[in-house]
């Protein structure tokens, strides 16, 4: 007898552990604190293996920390459980930060099966994204019309703002970049989301050229939602607007922030211009390099090649421009449409 009620004791101090975890983690991850929430799931997850919303709640938290093979495994653990639309829709998003678009596509097709038909256009949506990633810009806008057809919403009409911006089309870009905007809701939760499409449309007028509406669109992005993305945008601008000392600033604001700037190969490219600019060099150089270091991108070696030309060491100076056109080539070819600064570029090396 005493046994006997030493097991359901046993039992249900287990049961309600389970649930305090369950409970603790969907508290941080309503708070975004996705890394806490990890260990509370995987405790959950190992004393409830039969459970799919745990693992379903895993796949999530790993996605939203960046492990996406990991996320992969819980989303298919949660689906031999318990075969869901939520899963494939964690599913095909792993798949396209993998950059395995065929799988993504299988993925958000099961999705878009099993999918309730009042939220049939987000597997639209989904789809339009996986094409655009795979340069199939047709149907990317196809999809995306689809899923406005059924809903009228920001996240699609950015996405059409994505695919145009990569087809060169500033003018339609800025344009549904506008109508994502209108579709917004205007609380806390959406600030994010509208600190990046006025990073979209800023991008649009840097891109045209039109520098001075970049900066009000810049300004505005980080009004909403102070991140990285605001504050290396403004600085590029300025550095094109030649103000380096709003430039300098734009630096030293990010230093004294928490953004993790240090794996952010976009900060010291944008830095290195910043010194090939105001004539110090040898920085230039280093960050150029320190960019690259982290994701190799034809505007390093460009940079590179800028820089040595400057200093008039012809060997380096020949030397990165080989490599500069290797990889604006290797670029375009992966690429259907190019930004015109992108040909620019192209057409100085040729001198």
């Amino acid at each position: 007898m005493k046994r006997m009620t030493l097991i359901m004791l046993i039992g249900v101090t287990l049961l309600f552990s389970g649930c305090a975890n369950l409970q603790t983690a969907n508290e941080l991850i309503k708070n975004q604190k996705f890394k806490d929430a990890e260990k509370f799931l995987i405790d959950y997850t190992k004393n409830n293996p039969s459970n799919s919303d745990g693992f379903n709640k895993l796949g999530w938290t790993y996605y939203y920390i960046g492990k996406y093979n990991d996320s992969i495994e819980s989303f298919k653990k949660a689906n031999k459980i318990n075969d869901n639309n939520n899963n494939y829709n964690g599913l095909a998003l792993s798949f396209i930060k993998l950059k395995k678009f065929d799988k993504a596509l299988r993925n958000a097709k099961k999705y878009k099966e099993l999918i309730t038909r009042t939220n049939t256009w987000r597997s639209f949506n989904l789809l339009g994204y996986i094409y655009l990633h795979m340069h199939d810009y047709e149907n990317s806008i196809i999809n995306f019309n689809k899923a406005l057809d059924l809903k009228k919403n920001s996240y699609s009409y950015l996405g059409l703002s994505d695919t145009y911006m990569v087809k060169n089309n500033l003018i339609k870009s800025v344009e549904f970049a506008k109508k994502a905007l209108t579709y917004l809701r205007s609380d806390n939760y959406y600030s994010e989301h509208h600190s990046n499409i006025h990073n979209r449309i800023a991008n649009n007028y840097y891109i045209a050229g039109k520098y001075d509406l970049a900066n009000y669109s810049y300004k505005k992005a980080f009004k909403y939602y102070p991140n990285l993305n605001s504050y290396t945008g403004l600085a590029l601008n300025n550095i094109r607007l030649g103000k380096y000392i709003e430039a300098k600033k734009n630096f030293e604001d990010i230093l004294n922030s928490q953004f993790n700037y240090q794996q952010n190969f976009t900060y010291y490219n944008i830095l290195g211009w910043y010194y090939y600019y105001t004539g110090e060099l040898d920085k230039a150089i280093t960050s150029f390099k320190e960019s690259n270091e982290l994701k190799e991108i034809p505007h390093n070696y460009y940079g590179l090649w800028k820089c040595y030309k400057q200093k008039n060491i012809i060997d380096k100076k020949e030397f990165y421009k080989k490599l500069t056109i290797k990889t604006f080539n290797n670029f375009i070819e992966k690429n259907k449409y190019i930004h015109k600064t992108f040909l620019l570029d192209m057409k100085e090396l040729k001198y």
